[in-house]
């Protein structure tokens, strides 16, 4: 049996995305939010914290401020068989393997996404530790076809998040200071940084940019 432990907006989004024919338990303080999302997606069903004991397979999806009180005061719960999938971008495997027991194997699988974006565009790319390359397979027939399974160093992980995070809030306060200074109106400002920026990006990546788009890279370049 698999559990997933918590359930945010990345757990949700994941969740949605899995094989259609796959059972998922869930465990989550939040019970009523489980329960609310079962009646959606039927696939979907609450567990109670004893039953984490009968799980081979742990997908750890708590924030990470949570993430050691409750390893640490629910060890008792993991068996000898247990495998700790865990998601959270800024731990490492050191740091999870610390608060685990001894014959428990902790497994990072980070996400190189935005879980609202993901849910959005219904694909998504997950990134195995090479330390772990062994379970592999496993995230893959888990995870199913709606994500690309790759094996790249959790600390580049960490990198990528980072960076693709920050710019992003970069770029659109940066759109917002420029726009401001010309007394544009609020709405049309909040409305490019929602639409266009995105936009831009994707028609960019796809090599399927308009007029306004390949002028901009023009200018960019030679700038460069």
């Amino acid at each position: 049996m698999t559990i997933i432990i918590g359930f945010g907006k990345l757990a949700q989004s994941v969740v949605s995305l899995l094989p259609i024919d796959q059972p998922i338990h869930v465990y989550s303080r939040t019970k009523e939010k489980v329960i609310a999302a079962s009646k959606e997606n039927p696939k979907i069903n609450w567990i109670d914290l004893e039953d984490v004991h009968n799980a081979r397979n742990i997908w750890l999806f708590l924030p990470q401020g949570e993430i050691e009180h409750f390893l640490v005061n629910h060890r008792h719960f993991f068996s000898s068989k247990t495998i700790l999938h865990y998601t959270a971008t800024s731990l490492t495997r050191a740091d999870i393997q610390q608060w685990l027991p001894d014959e428990v194997e902790a497994v990072p699988c980070k996400f190189v996404t935005q879980a609202d974006q993901l849910r959005k565009d219904g694909f998504g790319l997950a990134a195995v530790d090479p330390s772990a390359q062994k379970y592999t397979d496993e995230v893959t027939r888990f995870l199913g076809s709606n994500f690309t399974i790759v094996l790249a160093p959790e600390q580049d992980v960490l990198a990528v998040n980072k960076t693709a995070t920050k710019q992003g809030i970069e770029a659109v306060i940066k759109l917002k200071r420029e726009l401001k200074k010309k007394q544009i109106d609020d709405v049309l400002i909040t409305n490019a940084a929602k639409q266009i920026i995105p936009g831009v990006i994707h028609s960019y990546l796809n090599d399927n940019l308009g007029g306004f788009g390949q002028k901009a890279v023009k200018e960019i370049t030679d700038e460069t």
